[in-house]
């Protein structure tokens, strides 16, 4: 098993820590996570090419700042030491000044930077931080009313359409 963060362990250590920070397991997360800890810490992250959540730093980062959330929470020994995190910093840092870069995790290298340079607090993991809606360029939410009708028809019809292209087995179509 890889890093990857929706079929690697990154994603499942993000979805342990997500699931123990709203009381669905119950456990000692420094334990659990251990193997995948280190793991990420041995992980050459520099080299990455890929920045996105699905599979590069942006799943790294991800599960990092879960897991620093809980730490932190609860005051237990951090298994990620100063010079890794550093170097994080300065990966992530790199790739905000060097605005070129396209990445789908913009906003949580902007969060881990703002959490090294002490200037801001990191929140629990929410499911909304890796849950995207693909809007196609040819819907304008701005033009449409708020209704059924209008802006909230448009949300549902690309609810649906997000959810077949993601994963169709999931979708029981009776």
């Amino acid at each position: 098993m890889t890093l990857p963060f929706y079929n690697g362990l990154t994603g499942i250590g993000w979805a342990i820590e997500y699931l123990y920070q709203n009381h669905f397991i119950y456990g000692d997360t420094n334990e659990i996570l251990a193997d995948i800890d280190q793991k990420v810490l041995e992980y050459d992250f520099t080299q990455i090419k890929d920045l996105n959540l699905e599979k590069g730093l942006g799943g790294i980062v991800h599960y990092v700042i879960a897991r620093l959330y809980t730490i932190q929470k609860e005051k237990k020994s951090n298994p990620f030491d100063y010079n890794f995190l550093s170097r994080l910093y300065k990966a992530t840092k790199q790739l905000l000044e060097y605005k070129e870069k396209d990445s789908d995790s913009i906003l949580i290298f902007i969060r881990f930077v703002s959490w090294f340079e002490q200037i801001d607090s990191i929140n629990p993991p929410s499911i909304y931080d890796i849950v995207f809606l693909i809007i196609p360029n040819e819907y304008q939410v701005s033009k449409y009313v708020i209704s059924l009708e209008g802006s909230a028809g448009v949300g549902l019809k690309l609810l649906f359409e997000n959810l077949k292209t993601i994963e169709p087995t999931l979708i029981n179509y009776k």
